[in-house]
């Protein structure tokens, strides 16, 4: 009998085609290695081989077998696994691992050699093909530099997003998650948050648009008046006329409690504000949008996320509110803003650099003849 002593190496090559034929062209998987008899002289000559792969390294039956006969040269062979046989891709896809077997001649078989990870090479290029991949088809077309997205179950399709000659182009709404998204603008040149103001200012707004189908913007008035500014009219005519100029805005009313029935509180109601969508500081001087709180009710339940000086870079003390912490009016609106002395001891006011209730709400001994700021809110 006949005895061969051999060492094995296993590794995968790819036959290739070009073009269309490549997705179909099969796979081999080439061994090599000694071949010597029993007294360790090398074998020469047509020599049997029978290749199995196995499951693992003991069972009987094989996955995959084949027979060749191979020309010997100087104790050295090299075989193409599947050149008889075809050696499928997915073979290696539905195995963990897989066992070879060899025997030569009427030998009996030698060990098995486990088939390492470059076999399973194989399976990533049969997975090239989209057809292949996990096992199931996908259809569908797509524009060249769009981003694909999945329009259907196995359908591939364009999304909004497009590679637009090194620009990022989205042809939808953006909207972003989370309650208090953050991003930042980022200048080639000087790569430093918020270099280009009004760059950032613009993306600002369009981020805000995008997170709300509307929302409520609160910004500082320019000058200083008493309490005297010709009630809700009159309040509203000086928030229009101090709004700053980058700000694209309407709905434009002063930020105050004038009556019972014309309070912030009331705002939501009487001028159509959103009642449950984000509010924001606007810095008149950065262009900057900052939240003050998720929605109308957040921004009256005692505290807000950003002090109004903070929010407006307004750098003041007080301004005129004529609110109790909650939105209804307090016990002084300076007689709905038509007076400098209106009624009791207080006037009531907000503290520009607080976030807790006093940012609405606090007494001071100033009353209704101190020059102050007025609140404003718009809608874009």
């Amino acid at each position: 009998m006949r005895t061969a002593r051999w060492s094995l190496s296993v590794g995968l090559v790819l036959v290739v085609a070009s073009g269309p034929a490549a997705a179909g062209a099969p796979p081999y998987l080439p061994i090599q290695g000694p071949l010597e008899d029993a007294q360790g002289a090398p074998l020469a000559g047509l020599v049997p081989f029978r290749f199995a792969i196995h499951a693992t390294a003991t069972d009987a039956e094989p996955l995959w077998e084949e027979t060749q006969n191979i020309a010997v040269e100087r104790g050295a062979f090299v075989a193409y696994l599947g050149e008889i046989e075809r050696l499928s891709p997915e073979l290696f896809r539905e195995h963990a691992e897989l066992w070879l077997g060899v025997t030569v001649g009427a030998d009996a078989e030698m060990p098995r050699v486990f088939v390492g990870s470059a076999a399973y090479a194989s399976y990533a290029e049969f997975c090239g093909t989209a057809a292949n991949g996990g096992g199931g088809g996908v259809a569908g077309t797509g524009t060249l530099n769009a981003l694909p997205k999945w329009s259907g179950a196995g359908t591939l399709g364009d999304s909004a997003v497009r590679d637009n000659g090194g620009e990022v182009e989205i042809n939808a709404d953006l909207r972003l998650a989370g309650s208090s998204p953050t991003y930042q603008v980022r200048n080639a040149s000087d790569p430093v948050l918020a270099t280009d103001v009004a760059t950032k200012h613009y993306v600002d707004l369009q981020i805000a648009a995008a997170i709300a189908e509307t929302y409520t913007i609160l910004y500082m008035g320019s000058a200083n008046h008493t309490g005297n500014v010709g009630g809700r009219v009159g309040a509203d005519e000086l928030c229009a006329a101090e709004k700053p100029g980058a700000l694209a805005c309407t709905a434009i009313h002063a930020f105050l409690c004038v009556s019972a029935g014309d309070s912030v509180r009331t705002m939501p109601n009487n001028y159509g504000y959103p009642r449950t969508r984000p509010v924001y500081w606007y810095d008149a001087s950065g262009g900057i949008l900052s939240q003050v709180g998720e929605d109308w009710g957040d921004v009256l339940d005692g505290s807000i996320e950003r002090s109004a000086n903070a929010g407006t870079g307004a750098g003041i003390a007080y301004y005129y509110t004529g609110c109790s912490s909650d939105g209804a009016p307090a016990s002084n609106t300076c007689s709905g803003f038509t007076s400098t002395t209106g009624t009791g001891t207080y006037d009531f006011h907000g503290v520009a650099s607080a976030t807790d209730a006093t940012w609405l709400a606090a007494t001071t001994n100033g009353g209704c003849s101190t020059p102050r700021r007025y609140l404003c809110a718009c809608v874009p």
